[in-house]
């Protein structure tokens, strides 16, 4: 018999898995990631490997509900990915993750109070960071 993690929200209904997007260029970091939130059965795992394919994943799937991006990408980084959306109104809350540290990118983050996390970066750290935008504190999870 096989267990798994589900969201109980505070009115006693279950919760669907809730789906993050993945952004980044280096193909490992994607499968990682990608293997290591879908094993917590909490999230469904989209990938993009930039931010122009990141912006068609977000507009077919408007309940994305947090995106986790590498900084440095080919064509759309994820601070220009996080600039368009939020020129277009659409709010999503960005988890950034970078090996490089540029100063631009940083004054950015810091003014709009984001997540930044430098790679090599523990997956605990994301995850917990994950849940405390996704999940509501009247949820809790639970084992069946």
């Amino acid at each position: 018999m096989s267990s798994s993690l589900c969201i109980k929200n505070k009115t006693g209904g279950w919760c669907a898995m809730k789906k993050i997007l993945v952004v980044d260029d280096e193909e490992n970091i994607r499968f990682i990631m990608s293997l290591l939130l879908s094993k917590t059965q909490l999230f469904t795992v989209l990938l993009a490997k930039n931010g122009n394919e990141a912006l068609e994943i977000i507009d077919e799937n408007k309940d994305i509900r947090c995106v986790i991006s590498d900084i440095m990408m080919p064509e759309m980084g994820g601070i220009q990915l996080y600039q368009h959306l939020k020129c277009h109104n659409v709010d999503i809350p960005f988890i950034f993750m970078s090996g490089y540290n540029e100063s631009g990118d940083a004054e950015i983050i810091n003014e709009n109070n984001l997540i930044f996390f430098t790679k090599p970066f523990s997956f605990n750290n994301i995850l917990k960071e994950v849940e405390k935008l996704i999940f509501e504190q009247d949820v809790e999870v639970v084992l069946v």
